[in-house]
């Protein structure tokens, strides 16, 4: 089956120091040639030629400027077909359950700092009453837990887990 016109032609590359894999490009990639998928030992971000019609959405997306997108030559193949970043998981500050990439919760630490601080993300910060608490900031909170202490803080305000 030949490719519909501008499938196939486009090189993404993925600047490995300063994704995050927070997964921006994956979600705004409509045919789906970029996937944030679960890996061995974490998480990868992968990315099909074929699928791409170089659109350049996961370009705009990325909130750390990571990807880039070139048009392939005439019968060039992309060598980077595949895998473009994998990490491992950053575990839950309250009960050490994998929660998100640890590049992601890296980047959310740097934003959090620029933008004049607010709650660290810390088992005590977690507590019963800390989350959506008036003035402080829960965004690195929210990340450092897994969905299933999250939930718990949100609607039993962390008594249930440790």
């Amino acid at each position: 089956m030949a490719n519909k016109p501008g499938l196939g032609q486009w090189r993404l590359t993925v600047a490995e120091q300063q994704c995050s894999l927070c997964g921006a490009c994956a979600q705004w990639c409509g045919p789906k040639a970029l996937t944030l998928d679960q890996a061995v030992g974490g998480v990868a971000l992968r990315f099909d030629t074929a699928r791409c019609p170089g659109c350049g959405l996961c370009v705009e997306a990325c909130p750390e400027k990571a990807v880039t997108l070139a048009k392939l030559n005439a019968g060039q193949a992309d060598p980077a077909e595949g895998m473009a970043v994998a990490g491992p998981p950053a575990n839950c500050v309250r009960c050490g359950a994998p929660s998100v990439p640890a590049r992601m919760l890296g980047s959310l630490a740097r934003w959090n700092e620029a933008l004049g601080g607010g709650t660290p993300a810390t088992p005590e910060a977690t507590g019963p009453g800390n989350h959506g608490s008036p003035g402080g900031s829960t965004d690195l909170i929210d990340y450092a837990t897994c969905m299933a202490c999250r939930s718990d803080m949100m609607f039993f305000g962390g008594m249930h887990r440790a």
